[in-house]
């Protein structure tokens, strides 16, 4: 498994919901970095856990599909009680924005190869 994965995930997770949302609400694209900043702030929780469990999974015997479906399975969870404890209660969680976030790292989890990538002799 590549260490890449977890970065390119975690770093496309919280661009493209930036990036969508300022779109869909036709705002600004200058407070991009403020808000990456604080996504990345407010994601590190989630993954130091995500990093841990990766970490851990190298040494399975089970299949890459398996991995990333726990993966990102950690990655919807954290976002939901991230955005759950920063609004106070549930309600936060069902928000169109929440919504881009877990369909943003679901999309990417999936697109992102995970395994080793394989060498061709010549």
């Amino acid at each position: 498994m590549q260490w890449n994965y977890l970065f390119k995930h975690w770093s496309a997770t919280l661009l493209l919901p930036l990036l969508l949302t300022k779109i869909l609400h036709n705002e600004s694209i200058e407070l991009l970095a403020i808000g990456f900043l604080f996504g990345f702030v407010f994601s590190l929780p989630t993954y130091a856990f995500y990093a841990l469990i990766f970490k851990s999974l190298q040494e399975e015997t089970i299949s890459i599909s398996l991995k990333k479906i726990i993966l990102i399975g950690i990655s919807v969870f954290g976002i939901c009680v991230t955005f759950a404890l920063m609004s106070g209660d549930l309600k936060g969680v069902f928000t169109y924005d929440v919504f881009i976030y877990i369909i943003s790292s679901l999309i990417t989890g999936i697109f992102f190869r995970l395994g080793k990538k394989s060498k061709t002799k010549l």
